[in-house]
């Protein structure tokens, strides 16, 4: 009789994907450079109107690309340089879909917040408070997001949003072993933002991709995680 596979501990699945990704090292520098160029136009175009829409559409090919490389290399798949192209060409419009909604969430967010803080009123900081939780809840869950579009047949980001947030409360333990550091990647970025031009957000990408993959993976073949020492 076998027992339930055990599951690695989050550490060493964790270890373990910082060794794929120092490997791969190459390919998710490369995709980060790539991603961070097609911000350029929109950073560069002192007007607004038109500095807008190439922002949006440089972050949606951008993020469309960065995490379709990333997940390629995360489930074991040959990459190139064209990897990152052709994740913009099968993906751009999912990509837009989920650029255009975080835009407007996370919009929606900070405008309230800013207005919150200009608030004399008691029950200000509370809602404060409250609009930065959801807002990290949000990123959080976003962060999986796309990765479990790309894991489905047909992308669908209502179908991934539900996904995701059932992944995080099924799976918290390994899902903050991954996250968290993401997350410290990404504080460390807007601290020094010379290393998200070569290396963080691609390494989030990563990692998200990652964790996905190998949750996935332990669903779909159990045995391959078994320990013999279990069989009786």
């Amino acid at each position: 009789m076998k027992r339930p596979p055990s599951t690695p501990p989050s550490i060493k699945v964790l270890w373990h994907s910082l060794v794929n990704a120092y490997d791969a090292a190459f390919m998710i520098v490369y995709a980060n450079i790539v991603t961070v160029f097609l911000f350029v136009p929109a950073l560069i175009i002192p007007i607004p109107i038109l500095a807008l829409p190439l922002g949006v559409i440089g972050a949606a090919l951008g993020f469309t690309g960065l995490f379709y490389t990333s997940y390629q290399i995360a489930t074991g798949e040959s990459v190139d340089w064209k990897t990152y192209f052709e994740g913009i060409r099968r993906y751009w419009w999912p990509g837009l879909r989920w650029t255009l909604i975080n835009g407007l969430v996370l919009f929606s967010t900070s405008f309230y917040f800013v207005f919150f803080a200009y608030s004399n009123e008691v029950w200000a900081a509370g809602l404060m408070g409250l609009d930065l939780g959801i807002m990290a809840v949000w990123v959080l869950v976003q962060m999986l997001t796309f990765p479990l579009m790309l894991h489905q047949e047909k992308p669908s980001f209502r179908m991934a949003l539900r996904n995701a947030l059932i992944f995080l409360v099924r799976w918290p333990t390994i899902s903050f072993t991954f996250l968290l550091p993401a997350i410290l990647l990404i504080v460390i970025t807007l601290i020094f933002p010379p290393i998200g031009v070569f290396l963080s957000i691609g390494l989030v990408a990563f990692l998200c991709c990652y964790l996905v993959y190998f949750r996935i993976e332990i669903e779909r073949h159990p045995e391959l995680f078994l320990d013999p020492k279990q069989n009786r």
